[in-house]
């Protein structure tokens, strides 16, 4: 509508219903948004009012008649339609925002529907159809006043479906269901108990995978449904009666282990997709375990053991419900170990450990501080290194252990306590040096071959250098001065844990 008047904070215009008080509209708009104004008609034809409202005085000052008059729509659906299908719809109207198409109960009042697509999404538009036979309307509503414009008759028509599934099944195994429906998007197949409502099942597979399409079993035996279901509405077209039978297994294992070994177990059982074979405590639930292995790696299979000694349980589980099938007792014996290593040593050296003990993949040699954990660790090496093996030793001076250490579960076997001495060293630059020329440094140290010659700012930490040259090249070596004129340290870096040992000014000129 386009208006004149004052434009004053807060004015605005708007319609009303003829002869409504002043303060009473269906819809407004400001005029800071300018001459003409742009707003909805109210739903419903009839004599209106167009109103200039002043804000300060909230007096209408500006008034002017109008008529809204009735607006046309169509609506073309086909005559009939199946069950729970989308259908095009046919449609011309008025197109505001929020105005949809809808399928309804002839009896259903206007703005109640079943399904509804938004016009917006164009003329032809996609509808979805009840799942429930009957005599239906498809209705254009206007969204802001849920004013039906126009209605077209539509009948829904009932489909047939068959499902034909193997009369009876292994437990947890997977099944062809061959079927026909109408394999509308959200349609499935299901097993379910003969009780369970339309709606719910144990296992389902969509309709969109095919026929035949595969479909889970349960792991428990027993009477089953298997249903073809329309996924909009869960409504049941066709079942067929399964019965799952039970399946048996067996596993073979040695009647003792050594603790944190693998052992070899042998198996006969369905060897469904999930299955496995685990090793658990006897009051362990059959979905618990310490360790498994799946099925799939065949029979016999590697199975791990726990390092903690004691009796246990080899089981065949069924991986679909956890379902135990078989067990075997197997009894978990302690393993020991002993380690010879030097009384003391220096620190960041490595030593050679000589150790006895199980030698599983996993089972370590470490050193570490006495108050650490069984799985903590200055440094490791694993004993598949051999024995003796060589060990890294920290830089930091000091009374530490060194551990057997089973890898699988870090439990500790053995260990024996080690002094780690410090070492020292010292280094001999020049008093001054050229800005970005080689000077020789002269050192004396442990020379491990990470360690390292360096030159740094005084405030520097002891990781981090301008320069550096690893010990290893010689003594002395050669070590570029910085760019830049200024005071400076040369520092002996033990390249474990970048400890500085010593540290002398230079002089950069």
């Amino acid at each position: 509508m386009q208006w004149e008047g004052p434009n004053s904070r807060g004015d605005f215009v708007a319609i009303a219903e003829k002869d409504s008080r002043d303060d009473n509209y269906k819809e407004y708009a400001y005029t800071k948004f300018g001459s003409p104004a742009v707003f909805p008609a109210p739903g419903k034809v009839g004599d209106y009012e167009l109103r200039y409202v002043h804000a300060g005085s909230g007096k209408v000052i500006g008034r002017a008649d109008i008529k809204v008059t009735p607006v046309q729509a169509t609506v073309q659906v086909p005559a009939a339609a199946d069950v729970a299908t989308p259908i095009e719809v046919q449609w011309t109207g008025p197109n505001y925002a929020g105005d949809y198409i809808a399928i309804a109960g002839p009896d259903q009042p206007a703005a109640s529907y079943l399904f509804y697509t938004y016009t917006n999404k164009g003329s032809p538009l996609k509808l979805q159809m009840p799942s429930e036979p009957g005599s239906y309307e498809v209705r254009y509503i206007m969204g802001k006043s849920r004013e039906l414009l126009a209605k077209s008759a539509i009948e829904i028509k009932g489909v047939g479906a068959s499902v034909e599934p193997p009369p009876v099944a292994d437990v947890a195994t997977k099944i062809e269901v061959t079927w026909k429906g109408p394999a509308n998007q959200p349609d499935y197949i299901s097993i379910a108990r003969p009780d369970q409502a339309p709606g719910e099942y144990l296992y389902y597979t969509r309709t969109n995978q095919g026929s035949p399409l595969k479909l889970q079993v349960p792991s428990e035996p027993g009477n089953y449904e298997v249903r073809y279901i329309i996924g909009q509405g869960n409504k049941l077209l066709a079942k067929a009666p399964i019965a799952v039978q039970a399946v048996s297994a067996s596993v073979q294992t040695p009647a003792e282990a050594a603790a944190g070994s693998k052992i070899e177990v042998t198996w006969q059982g369905p060897a469904n997709q999930p299955d496995y074979i685990s090793i658990a405590r006897p009051g362990q639930a059959p979905g618990e375990y310490l360790y498994y292995t799946r099925t799939n790696q065949g029979s016999p299979l590697k199975l791990q053991t726990p390092s903690e000694p004691g009796n246990y349980e080899v089981r065949y589980i069924v991986g679909q419900g956890n379902k135990l099938l078989a067990k075997a007792p197997i009894a978990v014996q302690a393993v020991s170990a002993t380690l010879q290593a030097p009384a003391e040593a220096a620190a960041g050296s490595k030593i050679d450990v000589a150790w006895q003990g199980p030698a599983n993949q996993p089972d370590y040699i470490s050193i570490a501080k006495p108050g650490q954990k069984e799985g903590q660790y200055s440094y490791y090496t694993y004993t598949r290194q051999g024995s003796p093996l060589k060990l890294q030793l920290p830089s930091e001076p000091g009374t530490y252990e060194v551990r057997y250490i089973l890898g699988n579960e870090n439990k500790l076997l053995a260990r024996t306590a080690i002094t780690v001495q410090p070492v020292t060293a010292s280094v001999s630059p020049p008093a001054t040096a050229p800005a970005n020329a080689l000077f020789e440094v002269q050192w004396q140290g442990p020379g491990y071959p990470p360690d390292s010659i360096t030159i740094a700012k005084p405030g520097m930490p002891d990781n981090r250098y301008i320069h550096y040259v690893y010990t290893r090249t010689g003594n002395p070596v050669k070590l570029k001065a910085p760019e830049e004129a200024g005071t400076y340290e040369v520092r002996y870096i033990m390249g474990q844990e970048s400890r500085l040992l010593d540290r002398k000014t230079i002089t950069v000129k």
